[in-house]
């Protein structure tokens, strides 16, 4: 048994070094690739996302579970940014709104201050009557 493992080693050492054993041959892809697009990637493209599967490639089973974290993660990035995009539009909005109300007075030009009644305007305290008693 041991002549045989030498046996294989031997020939497989020979082969290569002959050049005559070309090793494993470029494996050709299933057909299922499509190119990326050339906007940004968006959730939905990651889900489309389809490869190749050859001999020596990923597991499929952990380039799905990639692909599906970052779809979810995606998702949840572009609501978070639509949300923020909604509310800075609004708030553009009511700046605009203000800004095309025509401005109001300030209060004291609005009302102008109430007139005292002729009688109650003392100048000086010589013309009070009681003033001028106490001082005679």
């Amino acid at each position: 048994m041991a002549a045989l493992v030498v046996a294989g080693v031997v020939f497989a050492v020979f082969a290569f070094a002959t050049g005559r054993e070309p090793g494993l041959s470029e494996p050709e892809p299933d057909g299922v690739f499509e190119p990326l697009p050339d906007h940004p990637l968006s959730a939905d493209d990651l889900e489309r996302a389809r490869f190749d599967v050859v001999l020596r490639g990923y597991r499929m089973d952990q380039v799905d579970a990639l692909v599906s974290r970052a779809v979810s993660d995606l998702r949840q990035l572009q609501e978070y940014a639509d949300s923020l995009e909604g509310q800075l539009a609004a708030q553009r909005r009511n700046a605009f709104e203000r800004s095309a109300q025509p401005e109001r007075p300030a209060l004291a030009e609005r009302s102008a201050p109430a007139e005292q009644p002729a009688e109650d305007v003392i100048e000086s305290p010589a013309e009070r009557p009681d003033v001028s008693a106490e001082r005679a």
